[in-house]
């Protein structure tokens, strides 16, 4: 506690990452290879502090450093299919991530609240996979950039319109862009392959009794796949279209079990993630609490 309203937070993470006794694993060919081992030790400083507005709402600002090591998949998986590639890359390097953000809450007396932050990512080493495409066949692997920087902007409005009935709207919108990338010096400039430039959400939920219902659209903006941002065709198979879902998810409670049912995609909107989207997806669930 620096003042009342005033609170600041200090901390640090050290970080030893050895991926002992692991393979490169060719899936196709159930085949096996050496993996050259690499060992790295990262300490990874954070501050961040909180100003109190009132009972209401905050302020909040914070900055720090992240050690994010390549994933398994990343260093060892090789894997192919009639129209696509993905091979593994056991020189990986861990990124260096410097993040700070700003940003706040608060909630008026209408039961309207509001949410913001600002944030921005500086990367070294970042980890990205990069698509070559050649005629129908996609092959993918794993790269370090030397320096990447992703900023972006975060948004929400909830309101409470009734005691039954909420309704909100977020959304997040990201620059992204290579600053240097000895792997690929013509992807400097570009944005980095599957980040969203911009996603939206609108939606509502209802509260009954025992019964509760969820709809909501999403809207994702379409992303590229190649570091060097090539890949300009969409709505063919490999492309990342935009698009835009309708949502719905009922639930039912009855003392410790919870049922529910839902449907994504209920408009059965077209479009690519690689391949066709396969349209309305039903899906159904249920929860037991025993303690």
């Amino acid at each position: 506690k620096l003042f009342p309203a005033l609170t600041a937070v200090i901390g640090g993470r050290l970080d030893y990452w050895d991926p002992t006794n692991i393979q490169v694993y060719n899936v196709n060919t159930s085949t096996t290879s050496t993996y050259t081992q690499n060992s790295f030790v990262s300490f990874n400083p954070k501050a961040s502090l909180v100003f109190k507005i009132d009972a209401n709402g905050s302020l909040r600002a914070s900055i720090g450093t992240a050690f994010n090591p390549p994933t398994p998949q990343e260093l060892t998986t090789v894997s192919s299919s009639a129209t696509s590639a993905s091979i593994a890359n056991p020189s990986l390097l861990p990124e260096q991530d410097l993040g700070s953000e700003v940003g706040g809450e608060y909630q008026f007396p209408t039961g309207t609240t509001l949410s913001a932050t600002f944030f921005d990512n500086y990367f070294t080493n970042i980890i990205y996979a990069d698509s070559t495409i050649v005629g129908n066949f996609t092959t993918t692997e794993f790269e370090n950039a030397g320096i990447a920087d992703i900023q972006g902007f975060d948004a929400e409005i909830r309101q409470k319109v009734f005691s039954f009935l909420k309704v909100y709207g977020n959304g997040t919108v990201i620059q992204s862009r290579f600053i240097q990338n000895n792997a690929l010096p013509s992807a400097v400039g570009k944005k980095i392959p599957y980040v969203s430039p911009a996603i939206l959400n609108l939606g509502a939920d209802l509260d009954f009794d025992r019964w509760s219902l969820s709809v909501w659209d999403t809207y994702h903006e379409a992303e590229f796949q190649t570091a060097n941002n090539i890949d300009t065709i969409k709505g063919v198979q490999g492309s990342y279209d935009a698009y835009s879902t309708l949502n719905l998810k009922i639930r039912y409670k009855v003392n410790d079990i919870t049922l529910s049912a839902g449907a994504e995609n209920l408009l059965d909107s077209r479009y690519y993630n690689f391949y066709l989207n396969p349209g309305i997806v039903v899906n159904f669930g249920g929860r037991l609490s025993i303690f």
